[in-house]
């Protein structure tokens, strides 16, 4: 029996960024998504299953996608840490995963960093590998200039926790030229809800300060401080993107002028 290549993510609300990942990944054969979506985002907010609630949307997937429900997740009473829930709400995808052999490919990450198909179908793990990924920012048209560590993946058998593996990303072997990172896409609007359930309150007032500016989206700045290079979307970018299936919003707006802005010393 071939070996199955399961692709396993958290989700919140981005829906629109899980039909690029699923365009994106759905030429790769045995490749079955697992999607953990919780009823508390991070920040302890109860929240719909806003994907068991539009399924009907994936219906062209079918059978390869498989969707669990995270449950009793730590309460903030329990644990104010957000990344308490995080880390629990990882460790669901193994319930998505019904008869997974120990020699099977296993992918986790989160879900706005898409694999490449050509490495997902090649990747032979002896350990744990991480994928290396161009890295896109407050729109797919404002690159990163570093290079982002997302994805890492591993044989079945060696997988004892899924918030370990996320934890080996910055450690394991690293694949060049291996996917994307779109992070904050979607607009003003977008960037709050994520704002408001993320596990970064480190950096809230700061980003909170960024969007009511419009320094990230329109100035092309990132949270951490480092200045965006403007780029154009060309056949490298996944297929929803540049075939502009996309929403509008996941692109930058051209016809701004710029402040001028400069990030102060100390802002990363």
């Amino acid at each position: 029996m071939t070996s199955r290549i399961w692709d396993v993510f958290m989700i919140n609300d981005e829906l629109d960024m899980l039909e690029c990942r699923l365009v994106e990944l759905q030429d790769v054969p045995n490749l079955v998504h697992v999607a953990i979506e919780a009823d508390v985002d991070h920040q302890d907010h109860q929240k719909p299953f806003h994907v068991t609630e539009n399924l009907s949307r994936f219906d062209p997937w079918g059978g390869r996608l498989r969707v669990v429900r995270a449950t009793g997740l730590p309460t903030h009473e329990q644990d104010p840490d957000p990344w308490a829930r995080e880390l629990a709400q990882r460790e669901y995808g193994r319930l998505g995963m019904t008869g997974a052999e120990a020699e099977d490919v296993v992918l986790h990450g989160d879900l706005d960093e898409i694999p490449r198909p050509v490495v997902v179908r090649n990747v032979r793990p002896q350990g744990f590998v991480a994928f290396e990924m161009a890295c896109y920012s407050m729109a797919v048209d404002w690159q990163h200039p570093d290079p982002w560590r997302g994805t890492v993946a591993g044989r079945f058998g060696f997988v004892q926790s899924f918030a370990e593996m996320r934890g080996m990303r910055n450690f394991a072997k690293a694949l060049p030229n291996a996917g994307w990172h779109l992070g904050w896409l979607g607009g003003v609007d977008a960037q709050l809800r994520k704002l408001g359930s993320f596990c970064h309150p480190e950096i809230a007032d700061r980003t909170l300060e960024g969007i009511e500016a419009n320094l990230f989206l329109a100035e092309g700045w990132h949270v951490d401080g480092k200045k965006l290079i403007p780029v154009d979307v060309d056949k490298s970018f996944p297929r929803w993107i540049r075939e502009r299936r996309c929403p509008e919003a996941w692109f930058r707006d051209r016809s701004h002028q710029s402040t001028g802005w400069k990030a102060p010393a100390g802002f990363a």
